[in-house]
């Protein structure tokens, strides 16, 4: 990912140009983050629909119980929420 910045940079030497292909970049990682956020949303969702509890996933994510259902209820929870992505 640094790479794709530092190349970026490198593309566009006139600071507006590069102001507005950093700001396109950023549209496109949002739009990722959000895709990144709601698949794993379904997958909390898909092994809460197999017959785990909420409990049982977030020991098994490394999250509480809490945040297990948190992101099993995306896109009513935040869609992009880095806490536990150790971002």
């Amino acid at each position: 990912m640094s790479d794709l910045l530092d190349q970026l940079v490198a593309d566009h030497p006139d600071p507006l140009a590069r102001y507005h292909a950093l700001t396109a970049a950023q549209r496109n990682v949002a739009a990722l983050l959000a895709r990144f956020a709601e698949e794993r949303g379904a997958a909390v969702r898909e092994m809460y629909d197999s017959g785990m509890s909420y409990g049982e996933i977030g020991e098994l994510i490394g999250v509480s119980r809490q945040r297990a259902y948190q992101l099993a209820e995306w896109p009513t929870s935040r869609a992009c929420d880095l806490r536990d992505t150790g971002v």
